[in-house]
C-alpha cells in the first residue's frame, strides 16, 4: 500500500461505484466551486508498479487498472497515491487525514512527466484529494508559490481538482449489486448509467461517521487510519 504523511491509505477495488466529490477552483484561492457532484467509476482491477513502463502496453496507458506506485523516488514529493485511466479520463487520488494540503504545480508537472502523460492526447486530468468525512467540511487546499500553473505547465493547468468524501458509502451500479446482495442486504443503488466517469449535480448528503478501523466504502474504497 502507499500512504501519505497523514497515514491514510486507500485502494479502489474491482466493483466500482459512485462517490461524492466537490469541485475546487484552479486559481490561487483553491476554493470550493459550486455544488457537490458524483464520481462514477467502473469495475477495475488493482496493481502496484515499480517502473512506469509497467503501466503501459503497446504504447498505451492501460485502462481500468487501479495503479499504485511503490517506488520511493516516485513519491519523493507526494502528489498522487494512485492512478486510474477510464476511457479518456486519468483519475488521480491522494489520500490524507491532514486538515489541509498544499497544491504544487511543479510537483504535479514532474509527476506527469514521469508517467509519460504527454504521449496521450485529449486526456481529461482529474486529481482527487480523498478526505475522511469528519474533517471534510473544514479541509483546505493551499497554493504554494508555483500555483496556479504557468504557461510551461500546461498539463498541471488542465488538471481539475476535487475533494472526495473518503467515508461516504458508494452506491454500486445495478449490474454490480447482484453479486453484493448474496453477501449482505441490498444498499441504495444508483440508477443505471454508463460505466464511465461522471460528475453531476447532486443533493447534499449527510456525511458518514468516521471510524478508527478499516472501512469498506461501497466495496471499493478501503481507508486505513493508523
Amino acid at each position: 500500500m502507499v500512504g501519505t504523511k497523514g497515514a491514510i491509505r486507500g485502494y479502489l477495488f474491482e466493483q466500482g461505484g459512485t462517490f461524492s466529490v466537490v469541485p475546487i477552483s484552479s486559481d490561487e484561492e483553491l476554493s470550493r466551486a459550486g455544488a457537490g457532484g458524483e464520481l462514477q467509476l467502473p469495475s477495475c482491477t488493482s496493481s502496484s508498479f515499480k517502473d512506469v513502463q509497467e503501466i503501459w502496453a503497446n504504447g498505451e496507458l492501460q485502462k481500468n487498472i487501479y495503479f499504485v506506485p511503490v517506488q520511493a523516488n516516485f513519491r519523493s514529493r507526494p502528489t498522487v497515491d494512485s492512478v486510474l485511466l477510464v476511457d479518456k479520463t486519468l483519475h488521480m487520488f491522494q489520500m490524507t487525514v491532514d486538515s489541509s494540503k498544499t497544491v504544487n504545480a511543479t510537483a504535479l508537472s514532474s509527476m506527469y512527466k514521469k508517467l509519460g502523460v504527454k504521449k496521450l492526447k485529449d486526456l481529461d486530468l482529474c486529481l482527487y484529494y480523498v478526505v475522511p468525512a469528519d474533517i471534510l467540511d473544514g479541509f483546505k487546499l493551499r497554493a504554494d508559490a508555483s500555483w496556479p500553473p504557468g504557461k510551461r505547465q500546461s498539463l498541471a493547468a488542465r488538471t481539475r481538482l476535487f475533494l472526495l468524501n473518503g467515508n461516504a458509502e458508494a452506491r454500486l451500479l445495478p449490474q454490480q449489486q447482484a453479486g453484493v446482495n448474496r453477501q449482505k442486504p441490498a444498499a441504495t443503488v444508483a440508477a443505471a448509467r454508463p460505466a464511465a466517469m461522471m460528475v453531476a449535480p447532486m443533493a447534499k448528503r449527510a456525511a458518514a461517521s468516521s471510524s478508527s478501523r478499516v472501512r469498506r466504502v461501497g466495496g471499493q474504497l478501503l481507508a486505513f487510519w493508523r
